[in-house]
């Protein structure tokens, strides 16, 4: 396969845009992916029917000179795509482990919010871990270690980009094939938990043991600064003592783990093997329209108007129909956002649910 990944920074933009040629039954296919760097990246195919690969090889040439002649220029090469697939996934049976292939589609863990008061009771419940809650995009990793192989999925299961830097330390620092549950922060992959391991899956396991497991990984990577392994604090002293850190710096907020939770994929309805405790309100929301100065209007996915939100001067404005992420004070019921100030677009997941955000008097 063919693949060459070009990048842009016009007007502001950090976005990247990959063409790749590849052999397929009966001929070849053009099969391109664009987004934002380090981001979610979306598939086009260009190729309706296998051609030959002249034919391949001219329309890349062709879509490699509209975009170098729109401000794309070619740069250090991103990360294999992760292949997209429709097949089901695949559930862990109750107890036990069982092996699966590297293509298995492993889905991510969902967090429910909880309020401060309860967030201080697991802080004193040693049976609850603490680690950093980091605000990138969600990605599964798999690192096929001997067919040197790097592949992300988003939680949407949309490839996500990594770069040549964090794929070659994902490549040095395993010594066999893992699956691993991380954000990516574009030029720096965090990563938080492991779901496989040499191929035996891991999510039928405590917290306790992968986190265990991961550890000694960590300690043994000597990885550079692109990789980093999100560090756990597990008695009430250090659980304290990390929120205290993490409050003064600005984080957004951490995620409780419990020992003996499996790692079990999707959002249960109330409560989790693992919860999170947001310092400052956030919501993705819809773009429904874009005003004359510098500002748009945001719904949630249930369509309902929670006000407008004003685009710095850094950022394009989002086109309607996007997905953003905001932060804010308080919701207002009935009303719009407090003080909500934009972050940038959301391209891994929709927008939220209205009685997902945070009003005021109202504690989640």
């Amino acid at each position: 396969m063919q693949t060459e990944t070009l990048y842009s920074t016009v007007g502001g933009a950090d976005k990247q845009y990959t063409i790749t040629v590849e052999a397929v039954t009966g001929g070849y296919k053009v099969l391109c992916f664009n987004g934002r760097r380090g981001g979610t990246q979306v598939p086009q195919l260009k190729t309706l029917k296998p051609v030959t690969q002249e034919a391949a090889g001219k329309m890349a040439a062709k879509i490699r000179a509209t975009k170098i002649a729109s401000g794309y220029q070619p740069g250090q090469a991103a990360a294999p795509m992760a292949p997209m697939t429709s097949v089901p996934a695949v559930s862990l049976p109750p107890t036990g482990r069982m092996a699966l292939p590297p293509s298995n589609p492993y889905r991510p863990m969902l967090l429910n919010p909880i309020t401060v008061s309860e967030a201080e009771a697991l802080l004193c419940n040693p049976e609850w871990f603490v680690q950093q809650k980091v605000d990138g995009v969600r990605a599964i990793v798999q690192v096929n270690v001997w067919e040197k192989n790097v592949t992300a999925q988003s939680r949407t299961g949309k490839p996500v980009a990594l770069t040549a830097e964090v794929v070659a330390a994902l490549l040095a620092s395993f010594a066999t094939d893992v699956i691993l549950d991380s954000e990516s922060l574009g030029t720096v992959l965090v990563i938080f938990d492991i779901l496989s391991h040499d191929v035996t899956d891991l999510r039928g396991d405590s917290a306790e043991d992968r986190l265990v497991r991961l550890d000694s990984m960590a300690k043994l990577a000597n990885a550079p600064a692109c990789l980093v392994f999100i560090q756990t604090a597990r008695t009430k002293i250090e659980k304290n003592a990390a929120v205290k850190i993490l409050q003064a710096g600005g984080a957004e907020g951490v995620v409780f783990k419990h020992r003996r939770g499996k790692y079990v994929a999707g959002r249960p309805n109330t409560g989790g093997y693992g919860l999170k405790w947001k310092f400052v309100a956030s919501a993705s929301l819809r773009v429904t329209c874009a005003n004359i100065q510098r500002s748009v209007n945001m719904a949630t996915s249930e369509g309902v108007e929670v006000g407008s939100v004003t685009i710095p001067p850094n950022h394009k404005v989002p086109p309607v129909g996007s997905t953003i992420e905001v932060e804010y004070l308080y919701a207002n019921r009935g009303g719009s956002l407090s003080q909500a100030v934009y972050k940038g677009i959301r391209e891994d997941h929709g927008p939220d649910a209205l009685d997902s955000l945070q009003y005021k008097g109202e504690e989640r």
